[in-house]
Parts: C-alpha cells; structure tokens; sequence
C-alpha cells in the first residue's frame, strides 16, 4: 500500500442554515469566516473575536455569536 504524501487536505464545508445555534471548532471558524488560523489566534490573543467556551482542550464558537460579531465588523468599518 502506498500513501500519496501530495494530496491536499480536502476543504471542510458549513452548511450556515444547519448550524443557528451549533458550537463550531477554530478550524469549523476559519472556514466559515474565511481567516487563515494564525490570523485568528492572533485576534483572539487581543482579546475580540467572537464569545469562546472551553470545551475540554478546544475552544468552541456558537455560529450566532460569530455572526453577530461579523455583523459588529461590518458597521464599525
């Protein structure tokens, strides 16, 4: 069995109508936001980005909140 070292990870997609009130993880974020994850770790070390809660090691985002703050982006600019 030989194991292809060049495949590209395949791209995680969100359905938004399924998700209202659902906890997303920071990969499930970057997707859905379209931000690189070093960029959001780096949002998140200042303190904005959407409300987070600490589910074992991970962090988790509800997908209202991060539309809410999206939306929260979007007048302030």
């Amino acid at each position: 069995m030989s194991i292809d070292m060049h495949r590209q990870p395949t791209a995680v997609t969100i359905d938004p109508a399924l998700l209202a009130n659902r906890l997303i993880s920071l990969d499930e974020l970057c997707v859905y936001t379209s931000t690189p994850k070093n960029t959001m770790y780096k949002i998140l070390a200042r303190g904005e980005g959407p409300t987070r809660r600490k589910i074992g090691r991970e962090y988790r985002f509800r997908v209202s909140e991060v539309d809410a703050w999206i939306d929260q982006l979007a007048v302030t600019a």
